[in-house]
């Protein structure tokens, strides 16, 4: 009725209607927090107002580039029924279907229908499917882009819109696209809250379940977070909130003042501060090693604390984080102790090998490569360069190298663990030195050798101090055997003599009773000049054992020699010449005249026979020498007087003997002093013998310098002793006077007694006579005062005459005593301690020479 009465009013009512439910659409749509919350209701009222079968709203995404439009919600005319979330169309792309259109612009309408040429096949097939054969869109824009899609569809496919339906749904799409761009501040910070909470939620269970402490603290050094970690290890809280607005110290005080009687139960507190301050100082990060008590146990920590900055760029705080590294530390301490150790070893094992000159070295039989420590490069001289196998086996001694490979070799074969070896190696420099190689050789499992290990020492000084051993001990067996020689030499002599008194003794007497005339004169001076010639042969003998007659006084060498010249010529060979180079400097000595000349006399003979029966020079030399310790061992050594005491370096005279005649071998210098051992076809065997015997007993020393076929060279020194007055050494004639008074004798020899004591009374004087010790001091002690002097024995049998002396002189300690000996003054002297004797008279004896000894003793 309204409608034909007022056409206008009723078109007016229409738009009236239209109006009100556009509002309503704009209203739902943004009345929500979220606009798509109420899509429903505006699909509908969409639907209503144009009168179409349904509509739609879908949502767009970007992935890869591109435009992906997945159905949200869908208004079905009739059905009033909401379809969400379509799975035909999520993520389609608008371009498979022929939509490619609605990407190209985010704004404007766009109209589908079945006979668009653009649309595909299976776009055909989608709007066939679902019965809208047309389709009205448009693009709901989003911060000016597409965000997503709201749409009209109607089953009338040859259906025309109207501008007032296009204009509705462009006015909804743009409210909608609005309201959608008012969501997104809120969304973003709903995300960002929930993001927030999910990641503390993560950090904190991140954080509570690591071993590390984790903290942070504002610029108070107050705690605003701390992991599980620090609170049960380090602060004894007992909860995470706990730290929350506390210091270090309030953890430290609480625990002190739980322990008060162990101040050190917590120090943590005051380091953790310190470090604190470093940093906020410093405002830089930094790493600390803190360490200290914590509820009584000692901890080390690996602390690293670093500052905090916002966004303005000041300190807000500090962070932090510890990792207890106390087991590391211990075993560092550990390591550094065993390190320190091995050093230790290791150097004393060095010094030891250099000291020990000793060195090692390894060769790998698998690789073939040869180590050698540097004690071993310094012992072979080898300096820092690598050392090849090759070079190394080239060091061995070309004649012990092939016998030590081949001990090696025999070692592998037999499977041996080691090897001992003393051998050569030439050193690079040629020098050959002695060493001692003790190898180990290591097996693997299945027995096979895989390494050689070596120690190489040096031996050369024990070698050298068993040569020189040996040379020594053949040296002394040579002495001793000398020595031997000598005390036999010595013996034979001594009873010699005894003999010899008893057969000069009578002749002496005998010619003093002969006028000259007597046919019977000359027989019994010549038993006397034999007897002087065996008395020579028996002073020969005991100038070789050290025990000949010594008469020390002032000699002049080169005068003695010079004196000597003519019995020296014609002593020797006739073909032979004789040369004197005589010093004219000081050669002045103190010694035996006569024990001298015989040196010089049997040193130019022994130079004479050398040469044979061919001519030659006897070179005859004195001079004067400065003689060092060099110079005394290179002499020989028997010649001294003792093996451990040789004659001290200084300056001695000398006398040489030098001839170019047969020579001599070492064998035979070793023998030519040994007493009846000569070269010769004939000869006593004794000149040499005797030289030596004067020599050791003169403290002087022999060099000799010979070899086969070039001659021999004698050299004796003897040490100098200032000049010597012209004259010295000449004899001086004496009267012989008579005697009187009482001598006791005593000898165990008869016949020393028998002509001893006719010697005695021929000069007048009473004869006591005793065959023993024991038998004199019973003599002596009945009338001591009555005998004058006492001619005593020294070697008899149970009382030695050193014995009966002593005795004698208990009984009166001035007894006048002259000992009586086969052996020398000197050899009697060493029996003696003081001046017990007051005389002294060698055996054999003539009656003037009794009378002299009796003459200076009883002061005649």
């Amino acid at each position: 009725m309204t409608s034909s009465a007022d056409p206008a009013a009723g078109l007016r009512d229409e738009i009236t209607r239209l109006i009100r439910l556009v509002g309503e659409c704009l209203e739902r749509i943004c009345s929500h927090e979220d606009p798509l919350d109420n899509i429903l209701p505006v699909l509908k009222t969409l639907g209503g107002i144009s009168g179409v079968s349904s509509t739609f709203y879908f949502n767009c995404s970007e992935a890869q580039d591109k435009l992906l439009f997945s159905h949200s919600y869908t208004w079905i005319l009739g059905e009033s029924l909401l379809v969400e979330n379509s799975p035909e169309f999520q993520d389609v792309d608008p371009g498979s279907l022929g939509f490619g259109f609605i990407s190209e612009s985010p704004t404007g309408h766009r109209i589908l229908s079945l006979d668009d040429e653009d649309i595909t096949p299976e776009g055909k097939e989608v709007l066939k499917r679902h019965h809208v054969p047309s389709v009205l869109m448009i693009p709901v824009t989003i911060c000016s882009r597409i965000g997503g899609l709201i749409g009209i569809a109607s089953e009338v496919s040859s259906r025309s819109w109207q501008d007032e339906e296009i204009a509705l749904l462009d006015i909804t799409a743009g409210c909608l696209g609005k309201s959608l761009e008012k969501q997104i501040p809120i969304d973003r910070l709903q995300r960002s809250e929930q993001k927030y909470r999910e990641l503390s939620s993560f950090l904190r269970l991140l954080a509570d379940n690591m071993t590390d402490m984790l903290w942070a603290k504002d610029m108070e050094r107050r705690y605003i977070f701390a992991n599980r970690s620090i609170c049960e290890n380090l602060l004894s809280a007992e909860s995470t909130d706990e730290p929350v607005g506390k210091t270090d110290l309030f953890f430290a005080l609480r625990e002190r003042s739980a322990h008060p009687d162990d101040p050190d139960w917590h120090t943590f507190g005051e380091l953790c501060m310190d470090s604190d301050t470093i940093v906020m100082e410093t405002g830089e990060p930094h790493r600390f090693d803190e360490f200290g008590n914590v509820r009584g146990r000692y901890l080390h920590l690996d602390v690293r604390k670093a500052p905090i900055i916002n966004d303005e760029g000041e300190m807000i705080g500090t962070v932090g984080s510890a990792r207890e590294v106390t087991r590391e530390k211990e075993l560092e301490k550990e390591q550094r102790e065993i390190l320190e150790a091995l050093r230790n070893r290791e150097r004393i094992l060095r010094d030891s090998q250099r000291m020990a000159g000793m060195g090692s070295w390894t060769f790998d039989l698998a690789t073939g490569t040869r180590t050698c420590s540097d004690e071993l490069r310094t012992l072979l001289g080898l300096g820092d360069r690598f050392v090849t196998d090759t070079e190394f086996e080239s060091l061995l001694h070309e004649e012990d190298g092939q016998d030590f490979r081949d001990r090696i070799t025999e070692a592998l074969h037999d499977g041996d663990r080691g090897m001992d070896y003393e051998h050569r190696i030439r050193k690079p420099d040629g020098k050959v030195i002695w060493v001692h190689s003790r190898l180990r050789i290591e097996y693997e499992d299945l027995g096979g050798p895989i390494k050689l290990f070596g120690v190489i020492q040096d031996i050369t000084w024990r070698r050298k101090l068993e040569d020189d051993k040996l040379k020594l001990e053949r040296r002394i067996l040579h002495a001793q055997k000398l020595e031997s020689l000598g005390i036999l030499a010595g013996g034979i002599a001594h009873d010699f003599n005894n003999i010899l008194m008893g057969i000069l003794g009578n002749a002496d007497l005998a010619l003093k009773d002969i006028p000259p005339s007597s046919p019977a004169y000359e027989k019994v001076r010549s038993v006397i000049e034999n007897s002087n010639v065996a008395s020579e042969l028996s002073n020969q003998m005991l100038a070789y054992s050290g025990r000949g007659s010594f008469k020390v006084e002032p000699i002049d060498l080169s005068r003695t020699v010079r004196g000597m010249e003519n019995l020296l010529k014609t002593s020797a060979s006739k073909n032979v010449t004789l040369k004197t180079t005589l010093s004219e400097e000081d050669t002045g000595m103190k010694g035996d005249m006569t024990q001298l000349r015989q040196i010089v006399l049997n040193l130019v003979l022994n130079a004479s026979e050398a040469y044979g029966e061919e001519s030659g020079t006897i070179n005859v030399t004195t001079g004067r020498v400065r003689c060092d310790e060099k110079c005394v061992s290179v002499t020989q050594p028997s010649a001294w007087q003792r093996l451990d005491n040789p004659p001290p370096p200084g300056d001695y005279v000398f006398l040489e003997v030098r001839d170019e005649g047969c020579g001599m071998d070492e064998e035979t210098i070793e023998r030519i002093f040994e007493p009846f051992f000569s070269t010769k076809f004939s000869g006593r065997g004794l000149g040499l013998a005797a030289v030596m015997g004067i020599v050791r007993s003169h403290n002087g020393l022999v060099e000799i310098d010979s070899s086969p076929g070039k001659g021999s060279s004698f050299r004796v020194s003897f040490p100098a002793d200032g000049m010597v007055p012209a004259g010295a050494g000449e004899p001086e004639d004496q009267a012989l006077p008579g005697g009187e008074g009482t001598i006791l004798l005593v000898d165990d020899e008869p016949s020393v007694r028998n002509v001893v004591t006719r010697m005695l009374e021929k000069a007048g004087f009473m004869v006591l006579s005793a065959e023993t010790g024991q038998e004199a001091l019973e003599i002596y002690r009945r009338d001591p005062q009555k005998i004058s002097c006492v001619l005593l024995d020294l070697t008899m049998p149970r009382m030695s005459g050193t014995r009966c002396l002593e005795e004698l002189r208990k009984v009166n300690p001035k007894v006048k005593v002259i000992i009586s000996s086969g052996f020398t003054r000197e050899d009697v002297v060493r029996r003696f301690t003081g001046e017990e004797f007051t005389g002294f008279i060698q055996k054999p004896y003539r009656y003037d020479d009794l009378m002299q000894a009796l003459s200076a003793t009883l002061g005649y």
